[in-house]
């Protein structure tokens, strides 16, 4: 049996290793705290007196790793045995001495070096500190540090924490009580404490300096690109429905010629130059653009969709497609639509718009999920056949395309689950459940 001091989740306990043994982990859990680690796979105990104390009574072959201590010492020598006996050998006793004797030298020497430099005006480090540099940004730290097991286990603990392998350094997020726990446990040592800004994109990047680029998405959604300009993001946010789009990093509208018209006046009075594109992914009819007097999903078909406890990726889906249909027919009661308009949408659906498979069946069971489930009529079949399924082959990547992605892979961890999931044909959580068996 092994004890040995670790920082386990930002708290600094004594782990023990065994072989298993109901007798040993029955003794074990008579010491308060005494906890099983599933991520260590090993047992481990408070880093106190009292608990270190109870562990050497049951235990009294215990061998005892050597560590730092970060508060109280508690183990004071190297894989050394608890016994009860405290007598030296004369051998033992006189090695002591001699490394007493070399103590004490080198205690009067730094004493005469440190006078010496007072007398010159200077300052000599004598003892070695560890430099650690901590960079600080409004979403991450960067830890830089020499190599050390303590402070592995240590930063190993932090939730979300990895390693930048290609920059030697700890990556830990930047939120809650952490950078806090770093300063702490650094406290006693030399810190270099940086604060760094983020990277940002500040123009846009489909836009040049001194232009405004509007790009229209399948005749939906305008998507704005420029530099940054406070008073034009203040005239932009006057105008309805606009939102921010963070991924894109880019001002969204709906798509009419008002909002269209309205851009190229904010652009002319600030003096910019206006571009306008269209995009287009389909084929077919792009869908009808939002407006002022777009009609909103029913507040009863979303709570509906809540009752039966479906998906919140399906409740968006529904109640995307079944917007589409009420705003196909705007000036008519969703109760009053027939059943021949209602076959009359999906064929326009399927000839003009020339929609997927996928995309025909979503939206009938849209419209069924309104008409039976909401208002409770009776099951319906609609006199439109339901698309067969769509075939394709399958995207096969060769021998040389698979080589080139495992080696670009820098993290060993990584390129293991990697290679064992292509290998293997396995699924994420096949993966994960895997056993390590010898």
């Amino acid at each position: 049996m092994k004890a040995s001091k670790i920082i386990h989740r930002n708290e600094t306990r004594i782990r023990v290793d065994f072989p298993y043994n109901q007798e040993l982990v029955s003794k074990l859990k008579q010491i308060p705290d005494a906890r099983w680690s599933k991520t260590m796979s090993a047992w481990h105990i408070p880093y106190t007196k009292e608990a270190f104390g109870h562990l050497k009574e049951m235990f009294p072959e215990v061998e005892y790793e050597k560590s730092i201590p970060v508060e109280k010492p508690i183990i004071k020598n190297a894989l050394i045995k608890a016994s009860k006996s405290t007598e030296l050998s004369p051998l033992n006793e006189q090695t002591e001495r001699i490394e007493l004797q070399k103590t004490n030298l080198v205690s009067k020497n730094q004493k005469v070096i440190k006078q010496l430099a007072h007398e010159i005006g200077t300052t000599i480090t004598t003892e070695k500190t560890i430099e650690v540099s901590i960079a600080v940004t409004s979403k991450r730290i960067f830890v830089k540090l020499p190599k050390n097991d303590t402070d592995t286990q240590f930063l190993s603990s932090f939730r979300y924490v990895h390693w930048d392998n290609n920059n030697h350094q700890w990556i830990i997020p930047n939120y809650g009580k952490n950078l806090d726990l770093l300063k702490s446990y650094f406290q006693n040592r030399t810190v270099a404490l940086s604060l760094q800004h983020d990277e940002k994109i500040i123009q846009a990047k489909t836009a040049e300096a001194g232009t405004v680029k509007t790009l229209n998405i399948q005749n939906r959604i305008l998507r704005i690109y420029f530099s940054y300009n406070r008073t034009l993001i203040d005239a932009i946010k006057t105008l309805p429905l606009c939102r921010w789009n963070s991924s894109e990093n880019c001002w969204t509208l709906p798509y009419n010629e008002q909002n269209m018209e309205k851009l190229h006046e904010i652009a002319k009075t600030q003096g910019l130059k206006y571009v306008y594109e269209v995009i287009s992914k389909t084929e077919g009819t792009p869908r009808l653009p939002k407006h002022a007097n777009y009609l909103r999903c029913p507040k009863e078909y979303t709570e509906k969709l809540k009752e039966l406890r479906y998906s919140m990726n399906t409740q968006n889906v529904y109640t995307d497609l079944f917007e589409e249909f009420l705003n196909y027919y705007q000036y008519k009661a969703a109760q009053e639509i027939t059943e021949e308009e209602i076959i009359a949408f999906l064929r326009y659906l399927v000839n003009e718009r020339k929609i997927s498979t996928s995309y025909q069946n979503q939206s009938i069971n849209s419209i069924k999920f309104y008409y039976e489930r909401v208002l409770g009529a009776k099951r319906k079949i609609y006199l439109i056949e339901r698309p067969r399924k769509e075939n394709y082959l399958p995207e096969v990547l060769s021998e040389e395309e698979i080589a080139s992605i495992l080696k670009a892979i820098s993290n060993l961890k990584h390129k293991a689950l990697i290679m064992t999931i292509y290998s293997g044909g396995l699924r994420i959580s096949e993966l994960i459940n895997l056993k390590i068996k010898v």
